[in-house]
């Protein structure tokens, strides 16, 4: 089984020019907050296919399978809207790396 990822960062967007690009959702320390992390901000326009394995994910087999938090209904919209208008955009700037599917 594959999955994809979204690249992520640490800290504000760094971009050129004012604004964020289509494909970038800024978390500032509150909404960081709430998925246990620090303020970063997730790059829809670069993700990865990797294999569902302990290869990649060392604690799998654990009970909580080393997940730190889960994106309620909320946040899972937000990406999902922000990937359907980057698609819709420019669906030449998403690059995705990683395992052939």
């Amino acid at each position: 089984m594959q999955i994809l990822l979204a690249y992520s960062s640490s800290g504000r967007w760094r971009g050129a020019g004012p604004g964020l690009p289509v494909g970038v959702i800024e978390f500032d320390a509150a909404a960081a907050q709430r998925v246990n992390q620090r303020p970063f901000h997730l790059d829809l326009r670069c993700l990865a296919r990797v294999l569902l394995t302990e290869a990649w994910f060392p604690r799998l087999r654990e009970a909580e399978r080393g997940m730190v938090a889960l994106a309620d209904r909320a946040l899972r919209e937000r990406v999902l809207r922000e990937a359907e208008a980057l698609a819709a955009r420019n669906p030449r700037v998403i690059e995705i790396r990683g395992v052939a599917p």
